[in-house]
């Protein structure tokens, strides 16, 4: 009886496997974050969008680099989810840091231009 219901009602996921995959999509994925950071460099117009297309590239590569070797050619929904939470939180977290940044430097400024100066 139990051969009869585990092959009627066989899923064809295995938990483990579907772990491992989901952890090397997000572990690429971090990878592709770091080359992520490419979108925030500033530069002039011409190098901006090289720099920008060579990121899209990269991380295209990549994704297709989990696609091929990690999920077996085929288009699963958590290796996408996991890349892309691999993929956001790098450039997410150094864009808040460098907003903090620049509005301390700007508060700092306000401060220094409004000190008087002595004039002994």
């Amino acid at each position: 009886m139990t051969v009869l219901l585990s092959q009627t009602f066989y899923l064809g996921a295995n938990a483990r496997v579907q772990l491992v995959r989901f952890a090397l999509c997000l572990a690429l994925g971090l990878a592709a974050g770091v080359i992520a950071l490419l979108y925030l460099r500033k530069a002039r117009p011409a190098e901006r969008a090289l720099t920008d297309f060579f990121a899209t590239v990269c991380i295209g590569a990549l994704f297709a680099v989990c696609l091929e070797f990690f999920l077996d050619g085929k288009f699963e929904l958590y290796g996408f989810a996991a890349f892309v939470a691999g993929v956001l939180p790098i450039p997410l977290t150094t864009r808040k840091i460098m907003s903090k940044r620049t509005k301390v430097k700007d508060a700092q400024r306000k401060t220094d231009d409004n000190i008087p100066e002595d004039k002994n």
